[in-house]
């Protein structure tokens, strides 16, 4: 059964609290160490994934492409981030307006 971690706005993914909170929750809400990864590509942040050991497969569902969600003007669009874990299908990020 999937649960929901944890829900907040986009742009605070660029404060280290909010990626405190992501592992502290998701530590306690599962039992898991979650992870949050940033990735970079031709000197820009091209995505971060969010995970946590156990499964975790394949299909991307836990990346924010950051280069979907930047406004013109470099900032990051405010949109609601949603985490959720599943013993089955791992850690999988939903972002609506």
């Amino acid at each position: 059964m999937e649960q929901l971690i944890v829900k907040f706005k986009l742009p605070l993914l660029e404060r280290l609290d909010t990626i405190n909170y992501i592992v502290s929750q998701g530590w306690k809400k599962t039992d898991n160490k979650f992870h949050v990864v940033f990735n970079g590509s031709k000197g820009y942040l091209d995505s971060i994934e969010i995970g946590c050991e156990g499964i975790q497969p394949k299909n991307r569902e836990n990346f924010i492409d950051i280069y979907s969600y930047r406004a013109k003007c470099g900032k990051l669009m405010n949109k609601m981030v949603s985490i959720y874990h599943s013993e089955e299908k791992g850690v999988r990020v939903e972002i609506k307006e």
